[in-house]
């Protein structure tokens, strides 16, 4: 139905947005990582609870995931917690554009995993795929060995003139590292 992929879209492109300002206030909040880690996962407790409490009897729900996947459960929570703690200590000592940009390269890791954990069949293009996500990351972080590169191709590129610093950057320059 085209109406609920226009909505699926703006529900997305809202996640990515809000996904990015928590960023910004991670980077700029000042209580340290583990405490800030551990009053994201109590408000996540807190509103589970709650819907635990409004929707348990009608959606047949148990208490810490049903009994047969507890072990499972506990361990994506862990791997949970350990993501949000590397994640918001990476904010906060490198540039919010580039840890963007790297984080989204995780669906990479996520399907090559897939296919060696469970036997899933990657698109006869996810080479293309991996290749344009690793040229839109280098656009987007400029690391510093890269930068006679560009230098070299910008003194190929028609006028002759190296583009200035590396190629063009997406965020503001109080945003990124100084060249």
């Amino acid at each position: 139905d085209k109406r609920q992929q226009v909505e699926g879209t703006c529900l997305v492109v809202a996640a990515a947005m809000v996904f990015a300002l928590v960023a910004l206030v991670v980077k700029r909040d000042p209580l340290p990582l583990l405490p800030a880690t551990e009053c994201r996962f109590l408000v996540s407790w807190a509103v589970a609870a709650c819907f635990m409490v409004a929707c348990k009897e009608s959606r047949g729900l148990a208490w810490f995931g049903p009994p047969a996947l507890r072990r499972w459960l506990l361990l994506k929570c862990a791997f949970s917690f350990l993501f949000i703690a590397l994640w918001w200590a990476a904010l906060r000592s490198a540039p919010v554009g580039d840890c963007i940009a790297i984080i989204y390269c995780s669906p990479i890791f996520t399907s090559l995993l897939g296919r060696s954990l469970l036997g899933e069949t990657l698109p006869r293009c996810f080479c293309a795929q991996i290749c344009l996500v690793v040229a839109g990351t280098l656009l987007v972080v400029d690391p510093p060995g890269l930068r006679p590169v560009w230098r070299l191709l910008g003194s190929v590129a028609p006028g002759g003139a190296p583009p200035p610093g590396g190629p063009p950057q997406p965020f503001p320059p109080r945003l990124r590292r100084p060249p």
